[in-house]
C-alpha cells in the first residue's frame, strides 16, 4: 500500500519538506489470534511503521472488559442495617385481660395508634417497626407503633385501674434481651420502663425472604415492671411470651398474625380504636375469673382474697384505696 507522509511525520522527522512526501509502501499480514509477533516485528527505522502498533491496542483491551465480572457476583445480603418494618406480638398476660373484662373489675380493653387486638379479647400486634439488625452479631433492636389501654372498677365516671402502654422497644442480644414500654397508670406516665425481660429459644437470627422472625420469647415481669402495673403481679411473673418480625427490606413480606403470643384470633382493623367490653357474666376460657380466683391479680385482693374473689367487692376497695393514694 502506498504511503504519504502527514505535517505530524514530517515535525517528528525534523523536516517540514517531508509533508506530503510518499513514503515506503506499507504491507499488512493478517494471521490467526497469536498474532502479536507481527506488530512487534517492524524496526523503527522507516517512519510509516509507527502506526502498526495500534493494532495490539485491540488485544489489550479484551482482559478490561471481563474485569466487572468479578464484582457483579460478589453482592452478598446485608448482615446489618436499619429496619424497613415489622410487627410485635404480645398478649401482655391473658388473665389480666380477663380479669379486666371480666365480672369483678368490668371494664374495657382498648388499642389505637395502629395496634390490633386479635378476637375474643386476644393478643395484641404492634406495628411500623424502626430499629436496627445485625445477624452477624445476633442483636436485634426495634420500637413499635400503638398503644393498649385497660380500665377497669368504674365509679362516678372513674377507674380505679386505668393503665396504657405505648412506644414498646424490643432488644435481643445473643437470644437475651429486654422489652420496654412508656407507662401511663391513673394518669401518672413513666417512660421507657423495663417491663420485661426476654429469652428466645434460639441465640441466632437468621433472615429469611429478608424478614427476621422470632417467635415463643418467654417473656418475665420485671421490679420495675410490676411497679408500673401497681404491684398487680409480684417481678418474676410469666407474661405472655412475645413474637417480633421485622422486615429488612420495603419489599419483604411480614408474615400474618402476632405469632407466639396467647389468645391468638384474626386480628382487628388497623389504625382504628376498638374495645373489648366484658359485663358480670363474662368468661375466658370457659370458666369466670370470679369463680378461679387464681389468676386473678395478686395486689387487687388484699388481705380479703378469698371472699374478694368470691364478691368482688374486695378488690374494688383495695383499687379505690390505691386510686387514692397515686391522686
Amino acid at each position: 500500500m502506498a504511503t504519504t507522509l502527514t505535517k505530524e511525520a514530517a515535525e517528528v522527522l525534523g523536516s517540514a519538506s517531508y509533508e506530503g512526501a510518499a513514503g515506503d509502501p506499507l504491507t499488512v499480514l493478517q494471521k490467526t489470534k497469536p498474532s502479536p509477533t507481527p506488530t512487534t516485528t517492524p524496526p523503527t527505522t522507516t517512519p510509516p511503521t509507527s502506526p502498526s502498533p495500534k493494532p495490539t491496542a485491540t488485544p489489550t483491551t479484551s482482559p478490561t472488559t471481563k474485569a466487572p465480572s468479578p464484582t457483579a457476583t460478589t453482592t452478598p445480603p446485608a448482615t446489618k442495617g436499619e429496619i424497613a418494618d415489622g410487627t410485635l406480638g404480645w398478649g401482655v398476660k391473658q388473665s389480666f385481660r380477663a380479669y379486666v373484662v371480666g365480672p369483678v373489675a368490668q371494664g374495657k380493653v382498648t388499642v389505637s395508634a395502629g395496634a390490633t387486638q386479635a378476637a375474643g379479647n386476644g393478643a395484641f400486634t404492634f406495628t411500623d417497626a424502626t430499629g436496627t439488625y445485625d445477624t452477624a452479631a445476633d442483636t436485634l433492636k426495634a420500637g413499635f407503633k400503638g398503644a393498649v389501654n385497660f380500665k377497669g372498677h368504674e365509679e362516678n365516671g372513674k377507674y380505679g385501674l386505668d393503665l396504657t402502654l405505648t412506644d414498646l422497644k424490643a432488644t435481643l442480644t445473643d437470644g437475651t434481651g429486654e422489652l420496654s414500654a412508656d407507662v401511663t397508670s391513673l394518669g401518672e406516665r413513666s417512660q421507657d420502663v423495663v417491663v420485661a425481660e426476654l429469652k428466645a429459644k434460639s441465640p441466632d437470627l437468621t433472615a429469611k425472604n429478608d424478614v427476621i422472625t422470632v417467635n415463643d420469647v418467654s417473656a418475665t415481669l420485671t421490679e420495675a415492671g410490676a411497679k408500673a402495673f401497681g404491684d398487680f403481679y409480684p417481678a418474676g411473673t410469666a407474661l405472655d411470651p412475645v413474637a417480633v418480625s421485622v422486615a429488612l427490606t420495603d419489599g419483604a413480606d411480614l408474615p400474618a398474625g402476632t405469632g407466639g403470643s396467647t389468645g391468638s384470633g384474626t386480628t382487628g382493623g388497623s389504625g382504628t380504636t376498638r374495645s373489648t367490653t366484658g359485663g358480670v357474666g363474662s368468661t375466658i376460657g370457659g370458666g369466670s375469673l370470679a369463680s378461679t380466683g387464681s389468676d386473678v391479680p395478686v395486689a387487687a385482693l388484699g388481705t380479703a382474697a378469698g371472699v374478694a374473689v368470691a364478691a368482688g367487692a374486695g378488690i374494688v376497695l383495695a383499687l379505690r384505696r390505691r386510686a387514692t393514694t397515686v391522686e
